[in-house]
């Protein structure tokens, strides 16, 4: 057993080395999918960045009537936390927080300040900023603070203000759009597969046909006859990972110090590198089932001869 192995291993070596016009032919091939396969990670990297980084932008906000005490407000919170881990983060802003904010925000602005000046108490409200991962689930947020016993003591939620609401509405269908071009980059890349699994079909057959006949007639085992083949394709397919990722990489590196501010600070070498292992293996996993399946297509009908 151990022997065949290493004449199967030998033998695709050999084949691997030696058909070196199929060779540049089939790694050029599978390195356009190896490729397709990196840039699908990258963009799915990009993808998330550049929505987490709107999230944060969006959130809503519930203000309390102003005598509501601190400990009913922070009773809401914690009920809200309880409610999903969907919600990300909450804060509470005080009155006195509250002034803080407004007075800094505008501190160029004398006639907010002079209105302040003329006030004799806070007119702020107190609040909570709530932040979560999906902004759909802003809606249900805002309905459970509609609910008894809390909407006696909210004084207004940020969601039911029309350009609050199209902004969170908005956001909503962006992620939606991400979902369905996530959904149709995999159908392309799995048309992909097909075409590139036919070419490489049509050309292991020019050079296999007299081969497999060859080795048929000295009374090799069909898997013995797989074997050797379905080592060079493997051999075809590390070799385009390697080069993709390697040319892949150089030029993500000389790229990300200006690309940095194109995707909100995602600096795109340190993901790709971070995640190296993860892309490798599923490149070279996709390119070795792919190797193997078009070597046996190929194969089937000539072992049965």
């Amino acid at each position: 057993m151990l022997i065949n192995l290493k004449r199967i291993l030998k033998f695709g070596w050999h084949s691997f080395s030696r058909n070196k016009g199929l060779g540049f032919q089939v790694i050029f091939i599978m390195a356009t999918a190896v490729f397709f396969i990196l840039v699908f990670f990258l963009g799915r990297g990009v993808g998330r960045t550049l929505f987490d980084e709107m999230g944060r932008k969006v959130d809503i906000s519930v203000y309390f009537k102003s005598e509501t005490t601190e400990q009913e407000i922070l009773e809401v919170k914690n009920r809200l936390s309880s409610l999903s881990d969907k919600i990300k983060t909450i804060e509470y802003v005080s009155k006195e927080r509250a002034l803080t904010i407004f007075k800094a925000e505008h501190q160029s602005d004398d006639l907010y300040l002079n209105a302040l000046e003329e006030a004799k108490e806070n007119p702020l409200l107190p609040s909570l900023n709530i932040y979560s991962d999906d902004p759909n689930y802003y809606a249900k947020i805002s309905g459970f603070l509609k609910e008894p016993p809390t909407n006696d003591i909210v004084e207004k939620i940020s969601y039911e203000q029309p350009k609050n609401r199209q902004a969170i509405e908005t956001l909503a269908a962006i992620a939606k759009g991400i979902k369905i071009v996530g959904i149709i980059i995999v159908g392309l890349l799995g048309l992909l597969v097909i075409i590139i699994t036919s070419n490489i079909i049509k050309l292991t057959f020019i050079v296999l046909k007299d081969e497999i006949s060859t080795m048929k007639l000295v009374g090799a085992s069909d898997w013995f006859v797989r074997g050797p083949f379905m080592i060079q394709t493997f051999f075809y397919g590390l070799f385009a990972v390697i080069i993709v990722d390697t040319f892949s990489g150089i030029l993500l590196y000389f790229i990300s110090g200006k690309a940095i501010h194109w995707f909100s600070e995602f600096n795109i070498f340190s993901y790709f590198f971070s995640n190296l292992a993860v892309i490798f293996g599923f490149q070279l996993g996709f390119v070795a089932l792919l190797g193997a399946v078009s070597t046996l297509l190929v194969m089937r009908k000539h072992l049965k001869a």
